[in-house]
C-alpha cells in the first residue's frame, strides 16, 4: 500500500511538471495549449475518417485530414519521451525541519509512576524533569507565542492523572485552554483506529478562531501505537502536521514531511 501510494506522488508530481502547475512558463504553458488544440483537431479527423470508412457521402480529403492528426500524435509522442525522461529523474525526499509556532497542539499524555505523580502533588516540580511529561512541556513550549488550544488524549492509565497535568500546565500556560479527550474512562492507546478517531473528532470540532492548518500532532508521547495513530491522521490532509520532540539535546522540537521532486538545481544543491 505504501509502496503504491509514493508511485502515485511520484506521478502526480511528474505530470505537474509536464503540465507547467509546478514551473508555469511560457513554453510549458504553451505546449498545454497546442495539445487542446491539437486534440480537437485529431478528434474532427478521426470522426471525419470513421464517418468516410463507414460509407458517408460527405466527401474528404483525406490526406488534409490525416495532417489534421499529426500535431496531437507528435505533441502526445513528445509528452510520453518526456513522462519516460521525468521517470528517471524524479527522487522522492523526506523532509525534517524544526517546528513553526501554532495555536494548537494534540498531544498524548503518557501516565507518570506514582512516586513522581505524589512529588508533583506536593508542589515538587523539579520531578517532572524525570517524566514523560517534561517532552510536552518542551513541545509546548515551542508554540507558546500563539498556541491558544491543547487538546490532550489521554489513556486508561494517564487518566487520572489529566487534573495534575492540566494544572501545572495551566500555570505554565496562563492563556492556553487544555481539553480532555478520553471520557471518563480514557482511551485505550493500543487501539489504533479509535485513537484515529478521536483525532479526527478533534478536527471537525474545532473552534471558530482556529483552522486545521494552525493545529499540530504531537507524537512523542504515550505508546508507539499512538504515534502511529497521530502519523496516519495527519496523512489525511496535507494541511496537518506531526511534531516530535528529541528525547536528546537539545531537544529540538521537528516536524517530518515527504515530497517528490525533478532533479534538477535544487536538488543538485542539497546534495
Amino acid at each position: 500500500m505504501i509502496k503504491h501510494s509514493a508511485q502515485a506522488a511520484k506521478n502526480k508530481a511528474i505530470l505537474s511538471d509536464i503540465l507547467g502547475v509546478t514551473n508555469p512558463s511560457f513554453g510549458n504553458i504553451l505546449v498545454v495549449l497546442l495539445f487542446i488544440i491539437s486534440l480537437g483537431w485529431f478528434t474532427d479527423s478521426s470522426f471525419a475518417l470513421l464517418a468516410y470508412s463507414l460509407g458517408s457521402n460527405k466527401p474528404i480529403h483525406v490526406l488534409e485530414t490525416c495532417l489534421g492528426m499529426i500535431p496531437f500524435m507528435s505533441l502526445l509522442f513528445m509528452m510520453i519521451v518526456r513522462w519516460k525522461i521525468y521517470q528517471n529523474k524524479a527522487r522522492m525526499q523526506a523532509k525534517t525541519r524544526k517546528i513553526t509556532p501554532h495555536e494548537g497542539v494534540i498531544l498524548f499524555l503518557s501516565p507518570i509512576q506514582d512516586d513522581l505523580y505524589q512529588s508533583l502533588l506536593q508542589g515538587n516540580l523539579t520531578s517532572m524533569n524525570n517524566t514523560p511529561w517534561k517532552m510536552a512541556l518542551l513541545g509546548l513550549s515551542k508554540h507558546r507565542d500563539t498556541l491558544k488550544h491543547v487538546w490532550v488524549l489521554v489513556s486508561k492509565e494517564s487518566n487520572a492523572q489529566f487534573k495534575l497535568f492540566a494544572d501545572i500546565f495551566s500555570a505554565e500556560f496562563p492563556d492556553v485552554e487544555f481539553h480532555k479527550v478520553g471520557g471518563t474512562q480514557g482511551l485505550d492507546f493500543n487501539h489504533v483506529a479509535g485513537l484515529v478517531e478521536n483525532i479526527e473528532d478533534i478536527f471537525d470540532n474545532l473552534p471558530k478562531d482556529i483552522d486545521e492548518v494552525e493545529v499540530v500532532i504531537d507524537i512523542t508521547g504515550g505508546f508507539k501505537t499512538a504515534s502511529i495513530a497521530g502519523m496516519m491522521a495527519s496523512l489525511v490532509s496535507p494541511l496537518r502536521e506531526i511534531q516530535y520532540v528529541q528525547t536528546i539535546e537539545p531537544h529540538d522540537v521537528l516536524t517530518y514531511g515527504f515530497e517528490v521532486k525533478n532533479i534538477g538545481r535544487t536538488i543538485k544543491e542539497q546534495a
